[in-house]
């Protein structure tokens, strides 16, 4: 119990503690070089790193709290299009730079298209990679 503790906050000198069980504990790997914006309640916030399950955000963080809802849009520049995804999601925690929101469980629509916009920017970086 203690170890846990020690280890959540940081101060164990165990393998947790440089956050690979907190990496393991993902649903979905986090994306931090991908180019997206995202629009939380209304305000347009740089995105620090995203996935399927949530996004980090560079904000104020004095106006939102954790476990306020929060409606997200992320917009995606592809290659010809601008796509736009549209969500409810909760805020679950929050720093004094940026906070990070948790998607409410997703349509299948929306998993669709995050799964299409994830194989379009790893088509493109092995694109990349190959030139």
């Amino acid at each position: 119990m203690l170890d846990k503790l020690m280890t959540a906050l940081g101060l164990s000198s165990s393998s947790a503690a440089d956050g690979d069980d907190y990496a393991a504990r993902r649903t979905f790997q986090r994306r931090p070089n991908d180019k997206c914006v995202s629009v939380v309640n209304g305000k347009t916030l740089p995105v620090l790193d995203w996935s399927p399950g949530g996004i980090r955000v560079f904000a104020d963080t004095r106006t939102v709290a954790v476990g306020e809802e929060v409606d997200v849009t992320l917009k995606f520049q592809m290659q010809d299009t601008l796509v736009n995804i549209n969500h409810r999601a909760q805020i679950v925690r929050k720093a004094r730079d940026s906070f990070a929101v948790q998607f409410l469980p997703l349509t299948s629509d929306i998993r669709n298209t995050f799964n299409q916009i994830i194989d379009n920017f790893n088509a493109a970086d092995f694109a990349a990679s190959q030139a």
